[in-house]
């Protein structure tokens, strides 16, 4: 299909994560974040605490950020932990 993306070309092809959002993305987030407003807030929370990519995993069991600065990281899981979100840090 003309336009569509080759995710595993792509994670090949080592892209800068800042990259990542403009060209990755999960068909379920604008449904689930409509019904869910909540949960699009907590997305965009990760990019203002410095998350270079964030993305809704599979149909919505988890919202992952991934960070260039470990620093970043560890200050935004104080955050998250702060408003009552499980936080998981790796």
């Amino acid at each position: 299909e003309a336009g569509k993306l080759d995710y595993a070309e792509w994670l090949r092809s080592r892209r800068p994560l800042r990259e990542w959002k403009e060209h990755l993305r999960n068909d379920f987030e604008p449904e689930i974040f409509r019904r869910f407003p909540r949960l699009a807030t907590i997305k965009q929370s990760m990019y203002t605490r410095d998350a270079e990519f964030s993305l809704m995993s599979g149909s919505g069991s988890a919202i992952y950020g991934l960070f260039e600065n470990p620093d970043a990281a560890q200050e935004a899981k104080g955050l998250f932990e702060a408003e009552e979100l499980r936080v998981f840090l790796s």
